[in-house]
This record gives structure tokens, C-alpha cells and sequence, in this order.
């Protein structure tokens, strides 16, 4: 049976200090991109021209947050590259979209708002982490040509992030 002391509060007469060691590594690594629901495959969403009776102007898109962006996380000051390879229906270095009965649409993609700097595996963006997302913006144009049979054109560009 415990009895109350009538002091009402309690003294030790032992006590010891010890040491209780925390840590957190922060690793030069970098994520990208998200995968959707129900799925692990990582995707950077699509890059739609919108629809179209001709191809005889210049058609621009853009790719952002939200859109056909990539996304990168970087620890800080980790240098990186985003690479855009083939895609499914290149033709050398020609980039284009697959259509009905084999028929295509020759684009391209680049790194920069003005479409001066083609973004292929020889030319990637490079950049240094920051720790936040970022999202880099994919830039793309069809030139005029011959306006082919109507249909939905496609194609799928591999990207690779390089640490």
C-alpha cells in the first residue's frame, strides 16, 4: 500500500543525465515528376495543341504547372539536367505526331518562349537545385505544312533527369 507523502510532492534521490542523439541526412538526390492515381509510372502530363481545321500558320503550345511541365526537387546546389529524348515517331531529328493511315505532323520542343533553342538530348537544360519543386515549362511549335487527313495526332517523348 503506497501512503501519500504529507509534504504533497514527491523528492528523488537519483537522478542521471544521458544523451539522446537526432540527425537527418540530407542526400544530393532529386525526384521528379508524379505519379497518377492508382499508378506508379511517373508522368509530366501532356502538351496539347488544341484542335485545328489547318496546319498552314504556326501553331505554339506551352507546357507548365499544371500542364506537360516537368517537375524536378533538388537538394540545394545539386547540379542536374533534363533531357528530352525520341520520341515514338521521330524521323532522325524531325520530332512528329502520328496520325490515321501513318500519316504525321512534324513539330518541336524547346527550352526557351522565343523556340530558339531546340530541347533534344544534345542540347538539355541544366540547373542547380534549389530544395523546392520546380517546374521547368516545355515549349513546343508546328511549323506550316501540308495540312494531312483529320484525325488525333500523337506522340510520347521519353525525358530523363540526370544528377
Amino acid at each position: 500500500m503506497c501512503a501519500a507523502s504529507s509534504a504533497g510532492a514527491q523528492s528523488f534521490a537519483y537522478s542521471g543525465n544521458a544523451t539522446l542523439g537526432v540527425r537527418v541526412v540530407i542526400a544530393n538526390l532529386c525526384s521528379a515528376g508524379s505519379a497518377g492515381a492508382g499508378s506508379t509510372a511517373i508522368a509530366f502530363g501532356k502538351l496539347d495543341f488544341g484542335t485545328h481545321a489547318s496546319l498552314s500558320s504556326a501553331l505554339s503550345g506551352r507546357g507548365g504547372a499544371g500542364q506537360a511541365g516537368i517537375r524536378v526537387q533538388c537538394a540545394v546546389g545539386v547540379p542536374y539536367r533534363v533531357v528530352l529524348g525520341a520520341g515514338d515517331n521521330d524521323a532522325g531529328p524531325q520530332r512528329r505526331l502520328k496520325g490515321p493511315s501513318g500519316a504525321f505532323v512534324r513539330y518541336g520542343l524547346y527550352s526557351d518562349a522565343s523556340l530558339s533553342r531546340p530541347w533534344t538530348e544534345a542540347a538539355p537544360v541544366a540547373r542547380a537545385g534549389t530544395g523546392a519543386e520546380e517546374v521547368i515549362p516545355v515549349y513546343a511549335a508546328i511549323e506550316p505544312q501540308a495540312t494531312p487527313a483529320a484525325g488525333v495526332y500523337r506522340d510520347t517523348v521519353k525525358v530523363t533527369i540526370q544528377w
